[in-house]
């Protein structure tokens, strides 16, 4: 597990092959405790991109698992 600490507007980068790899499970979480929200979209065949917001919501999203077949859920 690698632990990456994000810092507002800026763009990271995972290198992930499609099809034979295995899937991919995102975790964050506020230092501070609040919650997340994450927005996902896909505008393009090769990128994902991650939106995470402040939130009201409890408890709000906590993890993305990304399945190799392109499909992605948010828990």
């Amino acid at each position: 597990m690698r632990r990456i600490s994000v810092e507002p507007g800026k763009k990271y980068i995972l290198d992930q092959q499609t099809g034979t790899e295995a899937n991919l499970s995102l975790l964050f979480w506020d230092d501070t405790g609040r919650s997340l929200q994450a927005n996902v979209s896909k505008p393009n065949f090769g990128t994902l991109h991650l939106e995470l917001r402040a939130s009201n919501k409890f408890p709000g999203a906590r993890s993305l698992y990304i399945l190799n077949n392109g499909r992605i859920n948010v828990f």
